[in-house]
């Protein structure tokens, strides 16, 4: 499916944050056109792509809305404003570069003053760096645990956990969205309050990286 395809029931818009240098425009790529982005640009600011995909487990038709941010401290406030846009954050570190795992905790900071209660998980790009890797899993999946995240190790390159780390938060934040709505009395027919501008029910590229 295409990002002219209409026929999506939901909309999801996600934000991927993180250091400069981690990965998040292959990866992105990665998702939306399947294949790997040899050239590569620091994103300035922010971009975003679309993809519509089927989520297996609650069998819905989501269109995906990811923005693509700057990592650098400049564009913090761009990070921020996005935030109360999004449905849901993915955090980035680089499996190669350990500076990037210990700035983790300042990006946790920035999440649980402007995003907090927004579905989140962890992504440890780069495993195709194996061979250079400079954060042990063990000390992802701690970080994980300790933040109550989801790890997956990905790699941008390879599409290693790209698809399955994407329908995972689609499939949280639908789960989360559902139990929202069932929990309310008002509550007509199957509807999802997903964006903040809208309530979607049924039916309603750019260069490399």
């Amino acid at each position: 499916m295409n990002e002219n395809d209409t026929s999506f029931e939901i909309l999801i818009k996600l934000v991927i944050i993180g250091d400069s240098g981690v990965g998040k425009s292959n990866y992105l790529y990665r998702f939306v056109e399947g294949e790997f982005c040899q050239l590569h640009e620091s994103t300035i600011g922010f971009d975003y792509k679309s993809k519509i995909t089927l989520l297996p487990e609650s069998k819905i038709n989501v269109k995906f809305q990811v923005w693509d941010t700057a990592g650098q401290e400049q564009y913090m406030s761009i990070n921020k404003n996005l935030f109360q846009r999004v449905q849901g954050i993915i955090l980035m570190y680089d499996i190669s570069a350990e500076s990037t795992f210990q700035n983790l905790g300042q990006w946790m900071d920035l999440i649980k003053e402007y995003g907090n209660n927004i579905p989140l998980i962890l992504i440890g790009n780069k495993i195709d760096l194996e061979e250079k890797r400079a954060v042990p899993k063990e000390k992802g999946e701690e970080f994980a645990k300790q933040n109550n995240l989801k790890l997956f190790e990905s790699s941008g390159k390879t599409g290693v956990n790209v698809e399955e780390s994407f329908r995972y938060i689609g499939e949280k934040i639908i789960a989360l969205n559902k139990k929202d709505t069932n929990s309310d009395t008002n509550s007509k027919g199957k509807e999802y309050v997903i964006s903040k501008e809208t309530t979607f029910s049924k039916n309603k590229k750019k260069n490399c990286c």
